[in-house]
C-alpha cells in the first residue's frame, strides 16, 4: 500500500545517499526503526541511523519481523563492473524480502504526480517531481528519481531504476533489472527494453534492446547507436 505508515519502517541494506530516502520517508510520516545490513552490523550505526539487527536475525525471527515492521531495500542498483558487489547485494536482499514474504513499504513523494489509474507495486520508491501517467505499471522494487517521466500504457519491470530527468514515452515495455541513466530518453512507442538493459546517461533510444545490452556512445561496448543506426563492433 502506498505511504502506509501504520508499521515502523526498516531499511534492508544501505547506500551512501541513504538520507535522501530517510528524509522522504520521514516527511511522508514513516517511523524509521533503523537498518539491517551485515556490512555495518559491528558499527551499530550507519550515517547516524541505528543498525538494529543482523540479516540472520531477520531470517531466524521472521514471524516477529513480518508482524511488527515493514521494509524497503535501501541498497542501490547501480550498473558497471565497479558496482557488481552492490548489484548482487541488492538482488540478494530483495529476494530475501520476497522469499520471507515480509511487508514492503511503497514510498511516493507528495510532490510526485502519480495517476490513480497507475498500478504501483510493492517496495517502490518514487521521488519528488516524478510523473506517472494513467494505465502504467511499476513493478515491485522499482525506483523513479526526481523529474523522471513514465508515459501512459508503459511498464517498468521488477527492480528497474529510472534516474533523474529520464523520459519514457507511451506504450514502452521496460523489462526486469533495467537501468536508465540520467537524462536518457525512450522516445518511440511500442519498443521493448529487455531484461538487464543498461542505458547510459544522455542517450535517446528509438528501438528495442537485446537482453543484457549496454547502450552507450562511449567506451568499448558491443553496440553503439548513432542517429538510430546500429553499428556492430
Amino acid at each position: 500500500m502506498i505511504n502506509d505508515t501504520t508499521l515502523p519502517l526498516i531499511f534492508l541494506g544501505s547506500n551512501a545517499n541513504i538520507y535522501k530516502l530517510y528524509e522522504l520517508c520521514q516527511n511522508v510520516g514513516y517511523t524509521i526503526a533503523g537498518i539491517i545490513d551485515d556490512d555495518y552490523f559491528d558499527q551499530e550505526q550507519f550515517q547516524g541511523i541505528p543498525i538494529i539487527n543482523s540479516e540472520s536475525d531477520l531470517q531466524n525471527k521472521v514471524d516477529f519481523f513480518r508482524n511488527t515492521y515493514q521494509f524497503i531495500c535501501a541498497t542501490n542498483w547501480i550498473p558497471g563492473p565497479e558496482f557488481v558487489r552492490n548489484r548482487e547485494k541488492r538482488h540478494r536482499l530483495i529476494n530475501t524480502l520476497d522469499r520471507l514474504n515480509l511487508s514492503l513499504a511503497t514510498v511516493i513523494s507528495p510532490q510526485a504526480q502519480v495517476s490513480k489509474h497507475a498500478a504501483i507495486g510493492d517496495g517502490v520508491f518514487v521521488d519528488a517531481f516524478a510523473t506517472v501517467e494513467p494505465n502504467t505499471k511499476i513493478s515491485n522494487h522499482c525506483s523513479m528519481y526526481s523529474n523522471s517521466y513514465l508515459g501512459h500504457n508503459s511498464t517498468l519491470g521488477r527492480n528497474t531504476v529510472v534516474q533523474r530527468y529520464c523520459f519514457i514515452t507511451s506504450d514502452v515495455l521496460v523489462g526486469n533489472n533495467g537501468y536508465l541513466g540520467l537524462y536518457s530518453q525512450l522516445s518511440r512507442s511500442h519498443v521493448n527494453i529487455k531484461d538487464n538493459t543498461f542505458i547510459h546517461p544522455g542517450i535517446t533510444i528509438l528501438r528495442s534492446t537485446e537482453e543484457n545490452e549496454e547502450v552507450s556512445l562511449i567506451g568499448k561496448d558491443l553496440r553503439k547507436v548513432y542517429h538510430n543506426v546500429i553499428i556492430e563492433e
